[in-house]
């Protein structure tokens, strides 16, 4: 049985995909930083900022996971936040890279997660795993993340994690809150792109990467982008079609919010043409078949 450890596998995306992979027979390990879990069979107790872990005499693993980093859109950006996201994610990765080092942790091959967010405001542009990357807050912040991981010293991939599509949890619910009051929100002109990833797509990519050890850049992005006002129209029909558009122009957003403003203003068109050429196949390619999928949920 191969035995797999994610890091910040309490989250989100890490509870699915542990799930996955034990539906698969992979025995899955999780590292948090809650003492109150580490109780748990399969949860480890680490913490990265005072270089703490507990491995319980389990240091040999098919391969590492590392989901770890604050939630980028929990919270607004402060100077505080701002060090929070930053420090989440570069002093992990150096940690890991520490405990690989020494020899307390040891795994031929590792998944490192960063995001779209590196690429900036694209507007139009279509955007592959070669582009350079963007200016604002985010593309810095995931500059900085993905330099980190240089320090890795054994094969890995990194995953540009897009916006992660679920009915219930994440940025969908967000997105579409307006229309269940009948309010059609639209931020900005409502004509950026918004690369999106269905969360069970994004699970069976990263599966897919560890049974290959693939090694190098992936965007995780459905194959088909879509534009914020189309995304709109197209779930307000879920609720009877009859909603008040009420436009939030972007120059108002941005004096409310600051930079967090990226969050709803940037454009990102990604391209995911390299994991399906290497024969990875989206059960969830555009936002029909997301909805088609969920509709039972929202019924």
């Amino acid at each position: 049985m191969k035995r797999i450890l994610i890091a910040g596998g309490s989250g989100f995306v890490g509870e699915y995909l542990r799930r996955l992979l034990v539906s698969h027979y992979f025995e899955v390990y999780i590292l948090s930083t809650q003492k109150s879990l580490a109780t748990q069979q399969h949860v480890l107790y680490w913490f990265p900022y005072s270089k703490e872990i507990d491995l319980r005499g389990i240091d040999q693993f098919d391969a590492i996971i590392n989901l770890a980093g604050a939630g980028i859109a929990d919270k607004l950006w402060t100077k505080k936040r701002r060090e929070e996201l930053l420090n989440s994610r570069v002093k992990t990765i150096y940690f890991l890279q520490e405990l690989l080092d020494r020899g307390i942790l040891k795994t031929d091959y590792l998944v490192q997660a960063s995001a779209i967010g590196i690429y900036g405001d694209r507007g139009y542009e279509k955007l592959d795993e070669t582009a350079t990357s963007g200016e604002g807050y985010l593309s810095n912040l995931t500059e900085q993340w993905e330099s980190a991981s240089q320090k890795y010293t054994l094969p890995h991939s990194i995953v540009r994690i897009g916006i992660v599509f679920d009915p219930n949890q994440g940025a969908f619910p967000k997105l579409i809150m307006g229309l269940k009051f009948r309010f059609m929100v639209i931020f900005g002109n409502g004509r950026q792109y918004i690369s999106w990833i269905d969360i069970q797509d994004l699970t069976e990519l990263i599966y897919f990467l560890i049974n290959r050890k693939e090694v190098g850049v992936f965007n995780a992005v459905s194959p088909q982008p879509v534009q914020y006002i189309y995304l709109l129209k197209k779930f307000n029909s879920k609720f009877g079609g009859i909603s008040i558009p009420f436009s939030l122009p972007a120059f108002i957003l941005k004096w409310l919010i600051g930079d967090f403003s990226e969050l709803f203003l940037f454009s990102q068109k990604v391209c995911s043409r390299k994991i399906e050429k290497m024969g990875f196949h989206f059960q969830v390619k555009n936002i029909t078949s997301f909805l088609k999928k969920n509709r039972k949920k929202w019924q």
